[in-house]
């Protein structure tokens, strides 16, 4: 609600709704805190209670991870977003809330990262184990990046670059290595501005659909380059009206006379490269080779998931890429219509080539997921907290190794893993590192805290899989400061977010005593 709107609320409320509470607000001719200046002081007053509460949740973690990333408003203002994983000690469970987004000069590395410290030093740097980011050079370069700055003022931490956007390289890779795939994915984008610039040829789709029985209603969905989902939602819109588009572009390229734009695309032209074979076939398969990136994408995207997660679900989307080389997907009936439709009867020698091709595309796809997604030493140890068996040598080794990545006393923390095997009967320990880490919080009254291997423990879940929650908050951003509200201030957009993103730790009492101290006031 705009500002200057808050007096008619208020007006409204007390008058029409007899709200009690805000007859409050109404004291005198001189106090009637309805302005646009007292709104952002209670803004102002709510962000700051949810920010120390959230603060003071952090500081209480064995261990927490710093997620950050830049992006710009649409005043073209850069924004540094900040998200915070940690552990609530309440609940034992990994959180992550939003902690801020700030204006920056600019995008250099050495901006970022002095904003970035002066985040952890606020937090707490002895529990800071781990940051995430995107692969940019800003961020990961070897040589001046955030990541490798932050390793020189505190080594032992884990650095990690999104899965997510390794996953995207993944898939790039392989589409830009074969010259079909790459023209599959340019005549994606060609149909969809084909009907997308034009309300008549939208139009006519539609009612070419709603002619045939066995094809619904459905829009032409966009391919876009920095989020794969979208590849396969555009496929499949593609692959679902795949007869009416044809039967569409038959008749307009038979109506068609001359060409508008040099460069936009034809009724023509697509006609004839959709009802080649090779294009219905590569269309059709790339909706089964890429149904399970994207499975894997939506689960790497999860707030939920820890670092120990990530290695079955790849192995298990590797196998189910390999077995498509062996077995026809669920797209090769649609296939097999379309083709009959057209009346296309591919010869031997054209299946062939299909065959290898896309047999090579699924090669290159697996090999390209194999090593972007590949784990480093310190991840892969981290299994170590899944407790798998009982043996009094468990892990022995793989604590050592976790000791000394992390500068923990190596004969302290060897010391309390031998007392949590000894003390830890229960089965629900044995249920992997969230429920470990329950015990662990639970130890603290019989054992007294088993500091290192908490911090170990609380390392292995709340090391970020992915950037997504920062992807989020730069979303809401975008509809918070929208064209029509471009004078929002960088602080107003700010606080916007920090009670919305972390509304569930907002105490409104306290955060009206806060208010009601900052100055004098008559209510």
């Amino acid at each position: 609600m705009p500002t200057p709107k808050f007096k008619e609320f208020v007006n409204f409320a007390t008058d029409e709704l007899q709200c009690p509470d805000l007859q409050y607000l109404k004291q005198g001719k001189n106090a009637t805190y309805t302005s646009p200046q007292a709104v952002n002081e209670f803004m102002g007053a709510m962000a700051e209670d949810i920010s120390v509460r959230v603060k003071d949740r952090i500081s209480k973690s064995p261990g927490y991870a710093v997620m950050n990333d830049e992006t710009t408003d649409s005043t073209n203002k850069k924004h540094l977003a900040f998200c915070i994983k940690y552990i609530d000690i309440e609940s034992g469970e990994p959180c992550i809330d939003f902690l801020k987004d700030t204006q920056i000069d600019d995008g250099k590395a050495s901006t970022i990262f002095n904003e970035t410290w002066d985040v952890i030093e606020d937090l707490g740097v002895d529990n800071f184990v781990a940051f995430s980011s995107d692969g940019c050079n800003t961020m990961i370069g070897a040589r001046t990046g955030v990541a490798t700055r932050l390793q020189e003022m505190k080594s032992g931490i884990v650095t990690i670059h999104c899965h997510n956007h390794r996953l995207a390289l993944a898939a790039k890779d392989s589409f830009g290595s074969m010259r079909v795939f790459k023209d599959t994915d340019d005549l994606l984008t060609s149909v969809y501005k084909y009907y997308k610039k034009s309300g008549n040829r939208t139009a006519s789709l539609q009612k070419m659909q709603a002619m045939m029985e066995d094809c619904h209603e459905r829009t032409i969905k966009q391919a876009g380059h920095t989020h794969w989902l979208s590849h396969l939602a555009a496929l499949t819109s593609l692959r679902n009206c795949y007869s009416a588009i044809i039967a569409d572009l038959h008749f307009a390229s038979e109506s068609e006379k001359v060409r508008i734009n040099g460069n936009a695309p034809t009724a023509g032209g697509l006609y004839k490269k959709l009802t080649k074979f090779e294009t219905i076939a590569i269309i059709h398969f790339l909706c089964d080779a890429l149904r399970p990136v994207n499975m894997l994408t939506l689960f790497l995207e999860k707030n939920d998931i820890n670092v120990a997660e990530i290695k079955p679900r790849v192995d298990s989307t590797l196998s189910t890429l390999e077995n498509l080389k062996r077995r026809e997907g669920s797209s090769a009936k649609k296939c097999t219509d379309v083709l009959l439709s057209i009346s296309t009867i591919p010869t031997s020698s054209e299946k062939e080539h299909i065959k290898a091709t896309t047999d090579k595309f699924l090669d290159s796809l697996c090999e390209n997921i194999k090593n972007r997604m590949a784990s480093t030493e310190v991840l892969e140890h981290m299994d170590v907290f899944k407790l798998q068996q009982l043996d009094p040598f468990y892990g022995n080794a793989e604590m050592d190794d976790l000791a000394t990545h992390f500068q923990l006393d190596q004969n302290q923390t060897q010391d309390e893993w031998n007392t949590l095997k000894v003390v830890t009967s229960t089965p629900d320990a044995y249920q992997g590192p969230r429920a470990l880490m329950k015990t662990l919080l639970k130890l603290r009254s019989i054992t007294g805290p088993l500091r290192n291997i908490e911090k170990l423990c609380a390392a292995s879940l709340v090391i970020p899989v992915s950037n997504a929650e920062v992807e989020r908050v730069f979303s809401e951003v975008k509809r918070i400061k929208t064209d029509l509200r471009n004078r929002l201030q960088t602080v107003t957009v700010n606080q916007l977010l920090t009670i919305h993103r972390n509304d569930c730790h907002l105490n409104f009492d306290s955060a009206v005593n806060r208010w009601h101290t900052t100055k004098p006031r008559r209510v």
